[in-house]
């Protein structure tokens, strides 16, 4: 028997790898001869750089950048020969700015650009890019001019590439890389700007107040004008970023659809007897273009079982989407805290169970 495991991460709880490795363990607890392959899973957001390297087994490099705030942090990607994999949440990321720091007027995407300009500059004709988790909502403005980039006014004074400036923007001297190829994982397919774009969509969770929206979606609107983005879907990811890639030639792509392809899931699975995927929460939006939607599409080109194990089950119709069965890992009442801290446990002693089923 053969067995793929393919989990994306459990947030605040385990990495894609730790949940597979979980998985692998309930499983081989029940019999230890079965063939599991561990495949970790990303969709574009936190954690899609390692799940990539982990096919890859490029080399870490380390580099300073500047954070959402303009802080010097170290940072880092990974590069396999002329290849670079780079993940903006682990320079300009969400998650490392403390709640009181995140104002959102002064934020910048300019660290990214540093990690692409240092990875350019050191050889990679090929990058692949994750741009969940951000902190940012400067329609990539900031890596734009890391890249080297140039913004003018009306008198073709050059502007500091920072968010006030953006209505004065009259000009701009696009970065052009033609020998390098940029492929971009998506995490959502908002596009740049309006209603359900980058700002209205993702800015209030970033720390902007309503008054603080409506300027930056006024930007937003200028910057989709004068970089001929033209509202295209996923342009909006990582506020606005994934659209100044897409104004330099970078491929916006589905960010599953992406791993899937890079870590050549469709070709590892065909001769499995079943596959088992999860993250924390499963639910309506795990099956609009995330993680298990991607998984879900190919088990079903190729008929193979997909089970589902999460951390939460809040979902009414999946099974005509190519899944099975789905499992909650909890096994008591508990706090959020503790069902974060047990979810390796839960995970590993769920799918023992779920395999002491499949092998009677």
């Amino acid at each position: 028997m053969k067995i793929v495991v393919a989990c994306d991460s459990f947030k605040e709880s385990m990495s894609a790898l730790q949940a597979c490795k979980a998985i692998q363990r309930g499983i081989h607890k029940v019999d230890s001869s079965i063939d599991v392959e561990c495949i970790p899973m990303a969709d574009g957001g936190e954690g899609t750089s390692k799940v990539l390297n982990e096919f890859y087994k490029g080399n870490k490099i380390i580099c300073n950048a500047l954070d959402a705030y303009g802080r010097e942090i170290e940072a880092y990607y990974f590069r396999k020969e002329n290849l670079a994999i780079i993940e903006m949440a682990c320079v300009c990321g969400l998650e490392s700015i403390e709640i009181s720091m995140r104002h959102l007027l002064h934020s910048s995407s300019y660290g990214l650009g540093q990690l692409i300009r240092h990875a350019i500059d050191h050889g990679c004709k090929t990058l692949l890019i994750g741009l969940g988790g951000s902190a940012t909502n400067d329609g990539g403005l900031g890596m734009l001019s890391a890249l080297g980039s140039h913004f003018y006014d009306k008198d073709h004074k050059e502007l500091e590439p920072v968010i006030k400036n953006i209505p004065l923007i009259q000009s701009v001297s696009l970065c052009s890389y033609p020998d390098v190829q940029i492929q971009v994982a998506c995490d959502v397919t908002n596009p740049y700007c309006g209603p359900q774009g980058a700002t209205y969509t993702f800015g209030k969770q970033k720390g902007a107040t309503k008054e603080e929206l409506d300027l930056l979606e006024s930007c937003l609107c200028h910057l989709n004008t004068l970089l001929n983005i033209h509202n295209h879907p996923r342009t909006g990811a990582a506020g606005g970023t994934s659209g100044a890639l897409h104004a330099i030639g970078a491929q916006l792509c589905s960010g599953i659809e992406l791993v899937m392809k890079h870590t050549q899931f469709e070709k590892r699975i065909m001769d499995c007897d079943y596959c088992f995927t999860g993250e924390g929460s499963f639910d309506e939006q795990s099956l609009n273009g995330k993680t298990i939607s991607g998984i879900a599409s190919i088990c079903k080109r190729h008929n193979v079982p997909l089970i589902v194990c999460a951390g939460k089950v809040n979902i009414d119709s999946c099974y005509e989407k190519g899944i099975t069965a789905c499992f909650s890992i909890g096994n008591e009442i508990s706090s959020l805290e503790k069902a974060l801290k047990d979810g390796e446990k839960n995970l590993e002693k769920t799918s023992e169970n779920i395999m002491r089923l499949l092998i009677l």
